[in-house]
């Protein structure tokens, strides 16, 4: 949860600088307080985190989808943000309901979709520029991306997400199979 609740906290932080970023840029690109602090707030209220992980699930699904194409799947900056907006809340609604399955759904998502991540940031394949471009390089400043272009690697992370994440959901519904699952007052 706190892992989850840290993504959310960063995702949001950065998408806050680089639309307000000034001309000058920031003295200290150091957030590490604001993404804590999300991580932090999710561990404290469980309802909160339960929708915060499908939120960030129907986030990382957005960027997922809209990066199989040059210039996203979604061309239009404002079409492309009601996109993102809608995945997020039906990944909030699908979590609040149905709590197991969308977080081990979720979880194993954002999980792979990070590891490629992680592996773009060392290979520079083009993977990473997908989600500068679709969380914020719409800004018109001259550091934000304004290009984003699928090549063979790129195709092949995208693969990769897919196939880590189905990893992770058949190693998670094994795991937890037996287990209960945390439903509330039944009374």
């Amino acid at each position: 949860m706190f892992l989850m609740g840290f993504i959310f906290g960063a995702v949001v932080g950065y998408s806050g600088l680089v639309h307000f970023r000034p001309v000058g840029g920031y003295p200290s690109d150091s957030n590490v307080v604001m993404y804590g602090s999300g991580g932090s707030m999710v561990l404290c209220l469980i309802k909160l985190g339960l929708v915060i992980i499908g939120v960030v699930g129907g986030l990382f699904l957005s960027l997922f989808i809209l990066g199989w194409k040059d210039l996203g799947v979604i061309e239009s900056g404002t079409n492309r943000t009601i996109f993102i907006a809608v995945l997020c809340v039906l990944g909030a609604i699908a979590a609040f309901f149905l709590e197991k399955h969308a977080v081990i759904i979720a979880t194993s998502f954002v999980g792979a979709y990070s590891f490629c991540f992680g592996v773009d940031c060392f290979a520079h394949a083009g993977f990473v520029q997908a989600s500068e471009l679709f969380l914020g390089g719409s800004s018109g400043d001259a550091g934000s991306v304004r290009v984003f272009v699928v090549n063979p690697k790129v195709i092949a992370l995208s693969v990769s997400v897919l196939v880590l994440a189905l990893l992770g959901v058949v190693v998670q519904y094994r795991v937890n199979s037996g287990k209960k699952w945390h439903q509330g007052n039944k009374d």
